[in-house]
């Protein structure tokens, strides 16, 4: 659900800047290739590359890249960061940050099991028709995932909703920025706020995309990537123009959408187009496939767990019930399913008493994307906040006589329902 935070930004927001001429006649005679604007194409596709057929290794509650890999995929990058840091993280490294949040936001790839272990893996239906594409189509894919389609919380915990809307968190840094540039080496509040607004993976994107110029300053110790001064583009300038005014005109539609990431494929294409004619296709991605086959959880309360079955057929209703019922709750109170799809989005799923869906009554268990070893969270009565951790352990074969969900194993007291 969108936030009151979000709203109130939304509504500060929402002024129309004049796009002048001068950056008209520029978006118009902008070129786009392979090595500009900025290097966003040339490293993303590279990115895409260093994965490969067999993917790359990632850990950790969010799938991301370990050490060895960032230290090699960042030697290869059109301009790589000196980090001197003594155990890195991806998000020591703003650039790779960037790039790996647009590589799931885009839905180029996914997150797999090879010999029991989780890889980022290409998603080979998508990855065929990015090759398809022209420059032009591939920036703003990509250009729009970063805007649209990308949330924080595929790079790790964030409270911020929708990638802090970047729209707005880009707009906020330019006009802090006169068009000479900030001076950031030696200006410790500055540096402090580029953490906040726009975030060091946005900065990161930003001069990926060739929205901004930056001066890189020698490494320190233990401080991370070093800037001496930034400055934007005139192409940053005139895209931030377009952008904002794009914002602002469809804010009630964005609002609507039950989660900034739903905003359709290609919801750009009708503003860039005029100035970027080349931008014929969309990215399709392909929809969520039913699985079929009879799956078994363990659904954890604390210390006390409980090990139960259910049908592929049979909706997150039943799965609800069953859990209820197996820590001897009273099924009065509404609740709410939470899970991450396949591109690192949040999902939830609701009780029917919720005004928006998707409800729980609609949702079969083989439609959502379960990945055995994965939690998804069951969040039930509100007022006292009762949170269940479901893992899938396996899923076997279909079994038509299993007609009602199934409690195979209990383990440990129940926790009292009503202290």
């Amino acid at each position: 659900m969108l936030t009151e935070r979000f709203l109130r930004m939304a509504n500060h927001s929402k002024k129309d800047v004049e796009l002048s001429a001068e950056r008209q006649a520029l978006l118009h005679r902008q070129l786009i290739t392979i090595d500009e604007p900025g290097t966003i194409l040339k490293d993303f596709n590279l990115f895409l590359t260093f994965i490969g057929s067999d993917g790359t290794p990632v850990s950790g509650k969010h799938d991301l890249l370990p050490n060895k890999t960032l230290l090699l995929l960042n030697e290869q990058l059109s301009t790589p960061y000196d980090i001197h840091f003594k155990r890195p993280r991806q998000s020591s490294y703003p650039n790779l940050n960037g790039l790996y949040l647009l590589a799931r936001g885009s839905g180029l790839t996914r997150i797999g099991d090879m010999d029991g272990h989780s890889h980022l893996l290409l998603n080979e239906t998508v990855y065929e028709q990015w090759q398809t594409l022209n420059p032009t189509e591939q920036y703003f894919i990509l250009f729009e995932a970063w805007l649209f389609h990308s949330p924080l919380e595929i790079i790790g915990p964030h409270s911020d909703i929708w990638n802090k809307a970047a729209v707005a968190a880009w707009r906020w840094f330019f006009q802090r920025m006169p068009e000479e540039g900030m001076q950031i080496a030696g200006n410790t509040d500055a540096r402090n706020q580029l953490r906040y607004t726009p975030k060091w993976h946005n900065l990161a994107l930003l001069e990926l995309f060739g929205l901004v110029l930056i001066k890189p300053a020698p490494p320190i110790d233990g401080a991370g990537w070093q800037i001496e001064h930034i400055r934007p583009s005139q192409l940053g300038l005139a895209l931030h123009d377009l952008m904002i005014n794009y914002f602002n005109q469809n804010i009630d539609t964005i609002l609507r959408q039950e989660s900034p990431t739903d905003m359709p494929m290609g919801c750009l294409q009708v503003i860039v187009q005029p100035y970027f004619p080349e931008w014929k296709t969309i990215l399709a991605l392909p929809e969520v496939k039913f699985k079929a086959g009879t799956y078994t959880f363990k659904v954890s309360q604390g210390w006390t767990w409980r090990r139960v079955q259910l049908s592929a057929r049979m909706t997150l209703e039943m799965l609800s019930d069953v859990i209820l019922t197996a820590f001897d709750f009273d099924n009065d109170h509404i609740y709410y399913f939470t899970y991450t799809d396949d591109a690192g989005r949040r999902r939830e799923v609701r009780h029917p008493d919720f005004d928006d869906g998707p409800w729980v009554s609609d949702i079969r268990i083989g439609d959502v994307p379960f990945k055995e070893g994965k939690a998804i969270t069951f969040r039930y009565d509100l007022g006292r906040r009762w949170e269940f951790n479901i893992v899938l352990e396996s899923i076997g074969p279909t079994d038509l006589y299993l007609t009602t969900p199934e409690i195979l194993e209990i383990q440990g007291n129940a926790p009292e329902q009503y202290p």
